[in-house]
């Protein structure tokens, strides 16, 4: 069987993509750690704190730098040089989160 585990906006990413497909995921069990309860403060938060947004930003990029091959399969129009010269986790998601249904 197939499970999931998402973290912060890992988990909401991973809640949305399981509302989404009403069942046909394939995945038998999903659990969401950490998602933010509200989104409009957490940006706030991170624009008030833009040293914090910066050093959250680096363990994703080294994660997106080590999973680049797979990425570039499935999400080929991508800009890995982009997200990597992003200095903040807002600006970073920015990179991705459009190919996720998010604006």
């Amino acid at each position: 069987p197939v499970v999931a585990l998402g973290f912060s906006m890992g988990g909401t990413i991973l809640a949305k993509y399981l509302g989404e497909s009403r069942g046909a995921s394939g995945i038998r069990a999903a659990v969401v750690i950490s998602p933010p309860l509200s989104y409009p403060a957490h940006m706030q938060e991170l624009q008030r704190r833009p040293l914090l947004s910066f050093i959250m930003a680096v363990p994703l990029k080294l994660w997106l730098w080590q999973k680049r091959m797979q990425l570039a399969v499935h999400f080929p129009e991508w800009r890995l040089g982009e997200a990597m010269a992003s200095t903040s986790l807002l600006q970073l998601a920015g990179t991705f989160l459009p190919f996720h249904g998010y604006q």
